[in-house]
């Protein structure tokens, strides 16, 4: 494969996974909402934990650390989002 087809290949995977972010963040919108109405906090460890243990089991063993670094900006950011709003 040529370095221009794989480099579109990678845009295309890019432009999926921002849409995947998109509805992420939307239902983060959702859980803040509802965090806010029941009164619950917006940390939960074993929540994150629980997150984090999942993603390492979704990946090949040489992926598992990039992904729960990638994770761990998601969860940090939503629970930055919830606190905005």
């Amino acid at each position: 494969m040529q370095l221009d087809e794989i480099r579109k290949k990678i845009d295309d995977v890019d432009a999926r996974i921002c849409a995947l972010l998109n509805e992420r963040f939307d239902l983060v919108k959702e859980v803040a909402k509802a965090k806010k109405e029941s009164g619950s906090a917006v940390e939960n460890k074993a929540r994150e934990d629980e997150v984090l243990k999942r993603v390492r089991e979704l990946v090949p063993d040489d992926l598992k650390d990039y992904a729960e670094e990638v994770f761990r900006i998601l969860i940090k950011d939503s629970k930055d989002l919830q606190r905005k709003l």
